[in-house]
């Protein structure tokens, strides 16, 4: 995708993605669901702020909105790098490998860019996770009236973090460094485990509010 991907409509965001264009792919369609969620978590907060029943927490709910304000801005970079990256992987496979020199650093660059591509989803998961404990805390404090949103955005967030970790497999299974690989794949259980653990406390949250 040769346009900056949050200058398009909607509509050729999603027709792009359906195409034959290898970008927006699945890393960066992660990424986007989880800028998603993170807006709704803004929703909840901005229609909590300057409502007298909530004037308790209304210096935490902003505390809140700017955290997860600067966490979609950080999903949206990692969009761009994510289409980034792969152009970048193209590129090195197009390297000549006529000689032995030729085809050592053909492999360096591949290894080297195929790091940096699963990295960036990485990236992503990490930050989702830090965004599910901004909505569970919204869930929690925030206005009653549109609290089944902070429920929604940890369903979205928590399918961003899985999708991205798919990506994040898809690049593993070509690295050649297994230390790596290793410290990569305990790096994504730990975030699964937190993620499933964020979102049901989330919508648990969500729910005993909706109640009361």
């Amino acid at each position: 995708m040769t346009k900056d991907i949050f200058e398009v409509s909607l509509r050729e965001f999603i027709d792009t993605t359906a195409s034959d264009s290898p970008t927006p792919g699945g890393g960066s369609v992660s990424a986007v669901v989880g800028a998603l969620g993170s807006a709704l978590v803004q929703m909840v907060g901005n229609l909590t702020v300057g409502k007298e029943k909530y004037k308790d927490v209304e210096g935490e709910v902003k505390e809140l909105l700017d955290k997860s304000s600067k966490i979609m801005n950080e999903l949206k970079e990692l969009t761009r790098k994510d289409i980034e990256h792969f152009d970048a992987f193209i590129k090195v496979l197009s390297m000549p490998k006529d000689t032995e020199e030729q085809k050592q650093k053909r492999s360096e660059a591949i290894q080297k860019t195929l790091k940096e591509a699963a990295n960036t989803p990485l990236s992503v998961a990490r930050l989702g996770v830090e965004m599910l404990l901004v909505a569970n805390r919204m869930a929690e404090i925030g206005s009653k009236m549109v609290i089944s949103d902070a429920g929604v955005a940890a369903h979205l967030i928590e399918a961003s973090i899985y999708s991205a970790l798919i990506t994040v497999d898809s690049n593993l299974v070509l690295i050649k460094d297994e230390k790596f690989i290793n410290n990569v794949d305990k790096e994504k259980k730990e975030l699964q485990e937190k993620a499933v653990h964020l979102r049901e406390k989330t919508v648990e949250a969500m729910r005993k509010k909706m109640e009361n």
